[in-house]
């Protein structure tokens, strides 16, 4: 009845001048079975259900279970011991889960390749390194246009990893980062007569050279790019320019510095002497960035006895508070005739779940430096 009802309306519109019709017979269905694999599941998930619990769980699921795991016929999905995996964490619930640190494989060799002597580089340096989706919303003359793009606000390739680097610094300022020095290696696009593709080096800079008495009082700035990029040429292949603090959303006043170059062309003395990081690093486990307000807190010690220097340090290293997030030694001044020593501690506090009152960091700071205090020939001025 539905397909002479669909002639008749086509008819109303056309004349038709050949009709056939096909028909199709779909293939018997043939009962498909999983292995029990307990164990795999358990590693796959990182739990240790047992076997019996695994079962249980898979018959409440609607699964037959012998010998084998029968799939239930309206299961097209399940096909491997991942799915059944799948079906287990969401019947536990994924919260329910524990996390554990990740066993990666580290008995590889790293290849010496220009990229990864590059970000062996920027690391020693400390510099961290970012990566950014490719799309942008900025449309240039060589721009390469998205047909369905996943955001309609970026529907553009990238032709350049400015813009994205200036975001990441953006970002950092805005929670109270005052020594951003990141790095970006990525692939750009463009168009002129066909598609080209070109892998670039993008790094952007600004703040404090770092949280140390040497580098504390010191700002990033075009001189200190220049000489960790073209100290070792004859030419300078980095070219470094100033971003303009007024044309961002920005409060700040801290200048800011950016180079960009095409990988191929920077030069074989850029990788001289730089060595690659033989052995993996630890394993680090994030931590979420909070979204609440730092607070700083400065103290300045006098050292009467030059000996305790070193346990001050030791002290200010073991620093310990879950409202800590970092503590550094930023200013030293010694006095030559008197042997006087003059250390500038920072303490910063930021918790993750709240603002911090200034009964809670007080609270906070009379814990952290009682151990300091009680050294001898130790004292805090006006304290």
């Amino acid at each position: 009845k539905v397909l002479r009802r669909f002639i008749s309306i086509v008819q109303d519109h056309t004349s038709i001048k050949n009709l056939s019709i096909k028909t199709f017979i779909g293939s018997k269905y043939e009962e498909k079975y999983l292995s029990i694999e307990t164990e795999k599941v358990n590693k796959i998930l990182g739990t240790k259900i047992t076997g019996e619990e695994y079962i249980c769980y898979l018959r409440n699921l609607g699964f037959e279970v012998g010998d084998k795991i029968k799939i239930p016929t309206f299961r097209h999905d399940i096909t491997s011991q991942n799915d059944l995996s799948e079906e287990i964490a969401r019947i536990m619930g994924y919260n329910n889960i524990n996390s554990i640190p990740l066993q990666l494989n580290t008995d590889f060799k790293k290849e010496k390749n220009r990229v990864s002597m590059i970000e062996d580089f920027f690391t020693q340096n400390g510099f961290s390194e970012v990566i950014n989706f490719p799309f942008t919303e900025k449309d240039e003359k060589k721009s390469i246009q998205i047909m369905n793009p996943l955001d309609s606000n970026r529907k553009y390739m990238r032709t350049s990893l400015k813009d994205s680097l200036i975001e990441n610094l953006l970002y950092n300022e805005r929670r109270q980062k005052d020594s951003i020095k990141i790095f970006e290696i990525s692939d750009v696009y463009s168009k002129n007569s066909s598609i080209r593709i070109e892998k670039k080096l993008g790094l952007i800079v600004s703040g404090r050279r770092g949280n140390d008495f040497n580098n504390f009082s010191k700002t990033l700035d075009s001189k200190y790019l220049d000489k960790i990029l073209n100290q070792r040429h004859d030419a300078s292949p980095f070219e470094i320019v100033e971003i303009p603090r007024a044309k961002l959303d920005s409060k700040k006043r801290e200048k800011i510095f950016f180079a960009e170059i095409i990988i191929n062309k920077i030069p074989d003395t850029f990788f001289e002497g730089n060595e690659l990081l033989r052995d993996p690093i630890n394993f680090i486990k994030y931590s979420p960035i909070s979204e609440f307000p730092s607070s700083t807190r400065d103290f300045s010690f006098s050292i009467r006895k030059p000996d305790k220097y070193y346990e001050l340090v030791n002290l200010v290293e073991d620093l310990n508070h879950e409202d800590l997030k970092d503590s550094f030694i930023f200013d030293y001044f010694i006095n030559q005739k008197s042997g006087e020593i003059k250390v500038g501690v920072r303490l910063i506090f930021q918790s993750s779940l709240k603002t911090l009152s200034d009964a809670e960091i007080q609270n906070a700071v009379d814990n952290i430096l009682k151990p300091i205090i009680e050294l001898d020939n130790v004292t805090i001025p006006g304290l």
